[in-house]
């Protein structure tokens, strides 16, 4: 995707870090968030692989390409609301296209 596609989908650019291969995030008026990591950013900052990450209150979405934009792998989280730690995590599910996305 690209950021007219988030546009389109009610999310606006909200920022960057100013790092070689750093990632970008889009907001949306409700309180989600996506960030996209290009996979070009060091491995120490968590930066070296190519994702998108959806968040919103407790929830959170990570989805893992290869380097031809393939989907690989991918998960869902939900937060506990007091703890911030994982209260279940998901890494078997079907996505809009009817593909199913797993965990290798």
């Amino acid at each position: 995707m690209e950021g007219s596609d988030f546009t389109k989908m009610g999310y606006q650019w909200a920022g960057t870090a100013y790092h070689i291969g750093a990632p970008t995030w889009y907001e949306s008026g409700d309180g989600g968030r996506i960030t996209v990591y290009s996979g070009r950013g060091t491995k120490e900052m968590g930066e070296d692989v190519r994702k998108t990450v959806y968040e919103k209150g407790n929830y959170k979405q990570e989805m893992f390409y290869d380097e031809n934009g393939k989907l690989t792998r991918c998960s869902i989280t939900i937060l506990d609301p007091v703890t911030g730690k994982p209260e279940r995590k998901l890494d078997r599910f079907i996505d809009e296209n009817g593909r199913e996305c797993y965990v290798e």
